[in-house]
């Protein structure tokens, strides 16, 4: 391994690693409600017509 300036892109890595799980830890949840409750409307509406459209079931 070439080390050329150490400070340069393994911190940037890190800062933009440790902001990335922030983000992340932050928006995961609601973006996992969001999906839960996404995915329960189209199994409701896959349920109700389920004669014409059973291809909305996961």
């Amino acid at each position: 391994m070439r080390i050329s300036d150490p400070t340069s892109s393994q911190d940037k890595k890190k800062k933009y690693n440790q902001t990335n799980s922030q983000i992340k830890g932050e928006l995961m949840p609601e973006a996992n409600q969001l999906s839960m409750a996404v995915s329960k409307a189209v199994g409701n509406i896959g349920e109700d017509n389920d004669n014409s459209q059973g291809k909305a079931k996961r």
